[in-house]
């Protein structure tokens, strides 16, 4: 007698949607302040990562900026979405996920001396979801007073199960092998 037994796959585990963190010249966050997002490293600043640095909009001067970064969550199941990480401002500002805040910095020297750690495990859509971050410079902008956002942002969930060919399959194989090995005993 043989069995054939196929496995169909299952998504009991999340998936890494969006793994991204602020570079010079990286596409991951977009400013709304028009120009290319650069380099804003100063001393006061928690030292760069190899996760994210400290960056800004190219026009120094534009305050408030709102730094984006957009992922899609279509084929995923919105209910375990979860949304992580660090960021940091140089002056204060807002973190919000389609327009819901879930995380904000206060003024002072730990907006920059360290980061904040924010989450969200609600607040998703399926389809394209936004991350923004607010980032308010108070005072003319200078070497005296640099203006300076970063972040890191971590989105996992759990992909939504196709529709089971393999399930299918399995039973269709099952159901003749049953016959076979049944016009086999019926003839033995």
């Amino acid at each position: 007698m043989t069995f054939l037994l196929v496995a169909a796959p299952t998504s009991g585990h999340g998936a890494t949607v969006s793994n991204v963190g602020t570079f010079e010249g990286s596409a991951d966050f977009a400013s709304s302040g028009g120009g290319a997002i650069v380099n804003a490293a100063h001393p006061a600043y928690v030292p760069n990562s190899t996760s994210s640095a400290w960056v800004w909009d190219a026009n120094p001067a534009a305050s408030p900026i709102t730094f984006t970064h957009t992922f899609d969550l279509t084929g995923y199941d919105i209910s375990t979405a979860s949304l992580s990480g660090f960021w940091g401002a140089d002056n204060f500002g807002t973190a919000s996920l389609n327009g819901n805040v879930i995380s904000s910095i206060a003024f002072g020297y730990p907006a920059f001396q360290s980061l904040t750690a924010y989450m969200a495990t609600s607040g998703f859509v399926g389809g394209l979801n936004t991350l923004s971050f607010n980032v308010t410079n108070l005072g003319a902008y200078s070497s005296r007073n640099p203006a300076a956002f970063r972040a890191e942002a971590l989105v996992t969930a759990t992909p939504v199960p196709l529709p089971a060919p393999f399930g299918l399959l399995a039973g269709a194989l099952g159901v003749l092998g049953l016959a076979g090995w049944r016009r086999k005993r019926a003839a033995a």
